[in-house]
């Protein structure tokens, strides 16, 4: 495939080092967009750009003050797996 100098890209919603601990062989991408978009990362060089802003710290302790479970916080994203409401 990359012999005939096509690009392999993964994209995924994932969050970076979660991604790496399922799936150590990202090496076989050019590129990874992870975290909805918000972040690319080269795994030759192990460049990762965010391409987005980091989550508002009051934003993050407001949501674990209301228990918000799970909980992760991303470079640039904050995902939770169940529904919420203020």
């Amino acid at each position: 495939f990359k012999k005939s100098g096509r690009k392999l890209i993964l994209v995924t919603g994932r969050e970076l080092p979660d991604l790496k601990r399922v799936f150590p062989e990202l090496g076989v991408f050019d590129k990874v967009v992870a975290e909805n978009g918000a972040l690319i990362y080269t795994p030759a060089s192990e460049e990762e750009r965010a391409i987005s802003p980091a989550p508002a710290p009051k934003f993050v302790a407001s949501l674990k003050k209301r228990g918000v479970k799970p909980l992760s916080v991303g470079r640039s994203i904050v995902a939770t797996w169940e529904p919420h409401q203020a």
